[in-house]
């Protein structure tokens, strides 16, 4: 039923919150609840041209851990931003979102408002790889005993290769 809210969310709100108030009281169903009452307002701000307020709304938009929201609400906080004048302020608040975690919705629209401000595919991926290297953080140094052997592997034995971690 979460996913289903969720759907609602980005599709109708008024909807959504109807499931929601059949769900129960819970944070989860309580965070939704305020969701669905932002994006109401926001919808409605949007409808009247009131741009910045929806904005403003919409910053304040707290969402629970678990949703299937995050880049509709990304994706509608550009288009806002879009339509109050800033293509700008579009494109690089998805391109935060994107370096962080990339999705195809958002790249297409990374690439979308990217084209509108004059950048074409090479320059948005630069964009993208110096806003991950000014955010990236060095791995702590480690060193793993082999169980293959008697040897150990150090951080620094694996620069500049691709290395997969399972997690058991």
């Amino acid at each position: 039923m979460i996913d289903l809210a969720d759907i609602y969310l980005q599709t109708d709100p008024e909807k959504a919150l109807v499931l929601i108030n059949e769900m129960g009281d819970d944070k989860d169903w309580q965070l939704r609840k305020q969701v669905a009452g932002w994006l109401l307002q926001i919808n409605k701000l949007e409808r009247e041209q009131n741009y910045t307020a929806a904005i403003i709304i919409l910053n304040q938009v707290k969402l629970p851990a678990y949703n299937q929201v995050k880049d509709f609400i990304a994706l509608k906080k550009a288009a806002l931003l879009e339509k109050a004048g800033d293509v700008k302020a579009a494109y690089d608040s998805l391109l935060v979102k994107f370096a962080k975690l990339p999705t195809d919705q958002l790249d297409t629209a990374l690439e979308l408002y990217g084209k509108k401000i004059g950048k074409d595919k090479v320059q948005v991926a630069k964009d993208i790889e110096t806003m991950r290297n000014s955010t990236a953080v060095a791995a702590y140094p480690f060193e793993l005993g082999l169980y293959t052997g008697n040897g150990k592997l150090n951080l620094k034995d694996l620069k500049g290769k691709v290395v997969f971690i399972k997690m058991s």
